[in-house]
């Protein structure tokens, strides 16, 4: 008889997360999914371009070699993977999305605290003279 494994009690709080509701995490924990294309819209910050041009845009052939290769590189996993999750990355798994998630939460937190290193700078005058 094969032993049946039970579920992480941090699964079965949040399945979406893995997050346990018992624990009161950092907000900059709490990153949500992402797929592949919407990661290379904000990243590239496609996303705030109008429609009819967002189009145009992904539709350039190089558009599509430049990004699988980005998620290549940031993922760690082949060039035929990538391909084959399809042309929006619509099949890409969980595991993947997740970490395309906290990437970009990465990148905000990093971006955040860089506007405000240079807000204090300029209250505090130039740093380059010390």
């Amino acid at each position: 008889m094969l032993a049946h494994r039970k579920a992480s009690p941090l699964s079965r709080a949040y399945p979406e997360y893995g997050y346990s509701e018992k624990i009161d995490y950092p907000h900059y924990l709490k990153a949500k999914e992402m797929s592949g294309i919407e990661f290379i819209r904000k990243l590239y910050e496609i996303d705030k371009l109008p429609p009819n041009v967002r189009k145009l845009y992904e539709a350039q052939e190089d558009f599509n070699r430049e990004t699988r290769q980005v998620l290549v590189k940031l993922l760690k996993v082949t060039d035929k993977t990538v391909r084959s999750w399809g042309k929006e990355y619509n099949r890409m798994p969980k595991c993947y999305r997740l970490t395309l998630g906290y990437v970009y939460r990465s990148l905000c937190l990093q971006k955040e605290i860089h506007l405000k290193a240079l807000k204090n700078k300029d209250c505090q005058g130039d740093l380059r003279a010390v």
